[in-house]
């Protein structure tokens, strides 16, 4: 949901029929992750390695159909110079930790907006245009208070007890993100296939593709 002076940050997380049933333990789990994501996932190279691919992105982007083209570029042109018109959704031009920390901080339980979609859910209105049921609640006190707690208490990678608290590790660096952004010069003559791998199960096949 956004608007012109408001966006949200929305999080989807799909849950078998058992994390139903648990999805306000999930719901800490996320806040105790988030504290891990505070006090180590703030770094540039983590910053970096997201423009980088964003760049990528741009430069290998699949052909869109001209009007799909010519209503973004126009939905743009509200935000962006014309300059970066093309660009500019997938620019990111500078690390700012002071702000990404002042953003996270915003990140709290008495923020936060949870909508339960599944069936057999206890319903007590419906909507008006689409017919569907659907209920709303305040969140209990208890538990803000015990997802608050996940939030501010110190973010721990691994537990020796795994049926309190899960095991969270940040990613490391992408060794596949890479900066070349103009394939290798490839020669017009087609050679046959080449086999690089041939493994007890596993063959791997080359040939150069000149058409993309």
């Amino acid at each position: 949901i956004s608007g012109s002076n408001f966006s949200e940050f929305t999080i989807d997380i799909n849950l078998t029929a058992f994390g139903e049933k648990n999805w306000q333990q999930i719901v800490a789990h996320f806040f105790h992750f988030l504290s891990l994501v505070k006090a180590e996932g703030i770094s540039a190279w983590r910053y970096h390695e997201k423009a980088q691919i964003l760049d990528n992105a741009f430069h290998f982007q699949d052909e869109d159909a001209p009007l799909d083209r010519v209503s973004q570029l126009a939905l743009n042109m509200h935000y962006y110079p014309d300059s970066d018109l093309l660009q500019g959704d997938y620019m990111m031009q500078e690390f700012d930790k002071e702000q990404i920390e002042s953003l996270l901080a915003l990140f709290t339980p008495n923020r936060l907006r949870v909508f339960c979609i599944w069936q057999n859910q206890a319903t007590d209105n419906v909507a008006s245009w689409y017919h569907t049921p659907y209920a709303i609640s305040a969140t209990p006190q208890r538990l803000l208070t015990q997802w608050q707690q996940q939030l501010t208490q110190p973010a721990i990678k691994d537990s020796a007890d795994e049926d309190q608290q899960p095991r969270f590790e940040l990613p490391g660096k992408n060794p596949f993100v890479v900066n070349i952004t103009a394939p290798s010069p490839t020669s017009e003559h087609t050679a046959p296939p080449e086999l690089l791998i041939n493994e007890q199960g596993f063959r791997l096949w080359f040939q150069q593709e000149h058409d993309f």
